[in-house]
């Protein structure tokens, strides 16, 4: 009895270790991609439209390489590292993995310098090639982050990767914005200011490399252990697979915007801009990516604590399905309240942030992208707790083929609302790609006609409502002569906006009391009442 008694308290000490270092990492993650988005405001408002489209067309490779050091190989190494059950199997394998990464880096580094113009040429300006070879550097930098973080989260030691990513993130940001403002000053033309903007990325890189080592040498680890723990054609498979997927589906966004890079530019001068005019069009399109950057922040964290949750629960079916539906449901409605009520304050958003209101239509259509890219996200977290990486690998592949066809076709015609369009439709039709392949290994009905309907009207009633209200004030107030009265309309909006939202949502139980009562104040509010 004692001995069970005493595995229990092992068992419990271990999973609050485990959560503990979960909720560090959830909170460094969060302030991580907080700092990401919203530093391209100023950033902005700094350097216009067109330095803007400049940093934007490279940006969604430094995108990718943040999904390989981050979000997607760490997570597949933790787990592969949690499963030796020795110090020595551990570190043998982290040098396996090591050797892998370092030679795909090289690879991608090589390849990145040879074809710098090859991939600025494609994307319709030549000029992007300095850009292109300075992102290239993070590459040889990404196995060290990967295999680093990833090995200390097997040990289920979360602070080396929290303090590392944060540290990352800093020292980032604060270079690309002193940047910034040396161009302001006119000492450099935007390509220049794009290329020394990505630079940043391989010092911040140095720095998280660095904390790393740190605790390394604390922990006194040597890597001299020669033996394969795992073949390295099957190693190849799962990093191929698994880790690939999983960097996929984190980066659904980043290939949308990818896309974007390429297609983009060059189908709005075949729609009838002239070459400075589409690169001010693009510039004005990219405002999009920092709220909805923010926007997937909710999907993140809900994708974030959801996992470990579904593996542990894999084989009980009643918990796994109502973990599911539950955090499916919370999800959508609230990504759709952030989505619909951004495409309805747009106008307003858009001027309190970079100073107008251009193109304020084609970002609100974007944004409602934030309900698909959260809903593939959260579900590819539930296949990947159950195994199942190819649906998630297939899904993506057809989002991107939609997108790559449709903006071709619709951006001629539509112009940036076909950019937006192509982007909505293609994650939507990436979702329902999962959703159908799933059915025989997720047999739950999730989402009833009844929940529709409720969030439906739920949505139009908000959306209405702060339409109405911003049409009242621009017939009184020039948003583009007074940010400041703007940001405070735009703050007395959106609480008005989602107070009314969260109203409808408890009185006509679009939630259940069990999901309600999982959303931050809502809770305890209900416990009050």
């Amino acid at each position: 009895m004692n001995g069970k008694l005493v595995k229990l308290m092992m068992k419990n000490n271990q999973m609050n270790v485990l959560m503990k270092g979960a909720m560090l990492l959830t909170i460094a993650s969060f302030i991580s991609k907080v700092l990401s988005a919203a530093y391209r405001v100023p950033f902005q408002n700094m350097v216009g439209n067109i330095g803007f489209y400049v940093y934007q067309q490279v940006y969604p490779i430094y995108g990718i390489g943040t999904a390989l050091t981050l979000s997607g190989l760490p997570v597949l190494i933790s787990r592969l590292i949690a499963k030796q059950s020795n110090l020595d199997d551990k570190l043998a394998l982290t040098k396996q993995i090591f050797k892998l990464l370092a030679t795909f880096g090289i690879i991608v580094f090589i390849l990145l310098n040879l074809f710098a113009v090859n991939i600025a040429m494609l994307m319709g300006d030549i000029r992007l090639h300095s850009g292109i070879s300075a992102i290239s550097w993070m590459f040889l930098i990404m196995p060290f982050l990967a295999t680093g973080r990833g090995y200390f989260q097997g040990n289920m030691n979360m602070l080396p990767t929290a303090y590392s990513q944060t540290i990352e993130q800093v020292i980032r940001v604060s270079i690309i914005l002193g940047v910034a403002y040396l161009y302001t000053k006119g000492l450099f033309n935007p390509y220049t200011m794009s290329k020394y903007a990505m630079l940043s990325v391989v010092i911040a890189g140095l720095f998280a490399m660095l904390v790393l080592l740190y605790f390394t040498r604390k922990h006194g680890f040597t890597f001299n252990h020669s033996r394969n723990v795992i073949p390295y054609n099957k190693l190849i498979k799962i990093i191929t697979l698994e880790g690939g997927t999983i960097c996929l589906a984190s980066s659904i966004m980043v290939l949308m915007q990818l896309i974007d890079s390429f297609t983009l530019r060059k189908n709005l001068v075949n729609f009838g801009m002239s070459n400075l005019a589409s690169q001010m069009s693009k510039g004005i399109y990219d405002r999009a990516q920092p709220m909805v950057q923010l926007g997937l922040v909710i999907g993140m964290a809900f994708a974030s604590a959801l996992l470990p949750t579904l593996v542990l629960n894999k084989n009980n079916r009643t918990i796994f399905n109502k973990i599911l539906s539950n955090v499916m449901h919370i999800s959508l409605t609230l990504t759709a309240a952030v989505a619909v009520g951004m495409l309805s304050l747009m106008p307003l958003i858009n001027t309190v942030l970079f100073g107008d209101s251009q193109g304020s239509y084609v970002i609100g259509v974007y944004c409602l992208s934030i309900i698909f890219a959260t809903l593939i996200i959260v579900y590819s977290s539930v296949l990947q707790s159950r195994g199942n990486f190819k649906i998630i690998l297939f899904s993506i592949l057809v989002g991107i083929i939609i997108k790559i066809i449709l903006t071709k076709l619709m951006v001629v015609h539509l112009g940036m609302l076909g950019g937006s369009l192509s982007t909505l439709m293609a994650l939507m039709l990436a979702f329902e790609t999962s959703w159908l392949l799933s059915k025989n290994y997720i047999n739950i009905k999730i989402f009833s006609f009844k929940y529709f309907y409720k969030l439906l009207l739920n949505l139009i009633v908000m959306y209405s409502f702060e339409v109405l209200s911003l049409k009242m004030f621009s017939a009184y107030i020039d948003f583009s002569d007074h940010r400041l009265i703007s940001l405070l309309i735009l703050m007395l909006l959106a609480t008005l906006g989602a107070t009314l939202y969260l109203t409808i949502t408890v009185k006509f139980r679009l939630l259940t009391v069990d999901e309600l009562s999982t959303i931050p104040f809502l809770g305890k509010y209900l416990k009050n009442e």
